[in-house]
C-alpha cells in the first residue's frame, strides 16, 4: 500500500510543476509584450543613434525571451498561447498611461499589472 502511495505521489508531482512553470512561462511572454509596448512608447523620444542602437538591443532582447519561453512552453506540454504575441498588444494602454501623465489617474492607468492587451480584429 506505501509503495502504491508513493508511485501515485511521484507521478502526480511533475503534473503540478508543469502547471506552474507553463503559469510562469505565459507571464514572462506577457512582460515582454508590455515591456516592448514601453520601448515603442518611449522611441519619440530617442534623439541620438546610441539610444535608438540601446532601444533595439532591448526590443531583441524580449523577442528573445519570448522565444525561450515558447519553447519551453513547447518542451514542456504546456497549452498553446490563444492570442497573437505583438509587440503593439499593450500600445493602447501604454497610450493611455502617457495622456493620463501628470493626472490623478495616472497611477492607474500607468499600473502595468491593470493593462490589458488588444490584439485588434480578429480575422
Amino acid at each position: 500500500m506505501k509503495k502504491l502511495l508513493l508511485i501515485t505521489l511521484i507521478l502526480w508531482a511533475p503534473a503540478h510543476a508543469q502547471t506552474a512553470l507553463c503559469e510562469q512561462l505565459a507571464a514572462q511572454i506577457e512582460r515582454a509584450q508590455i515591456s516592448m509596448a514601453q520601448e515603442f512608447i518611449d522611441a519619440n523620444n530617442e534623439n541620438s543613434a546610441s539610444r535608438f542602437a540601446s532601444k533595439e538591443m532591448r526590443e531583441t532582447n524580449s523577442w528573445a525571451s519570448i522565444s525561450t519561453s515558447l519553447t519551453l512552453m513547447q518542451s514542456n506540454r504546456c497549452t498553446p498561447i490563444a492570442h497573437p504575441i505583438s509587440a503593439t498588444a499593450y500600445i493602447k494602454a501604454g497610450l493611455a498611461c502617457v495622456k493620463t501623465a501628470g493626472t490623478a489617474q495616472a497611477k492607474s492607468s500607468c499600473d502595468t499589472a491593470r493593462w490589458t492587451p488588444d490584439y485588434g480584429p480578429v480575422q
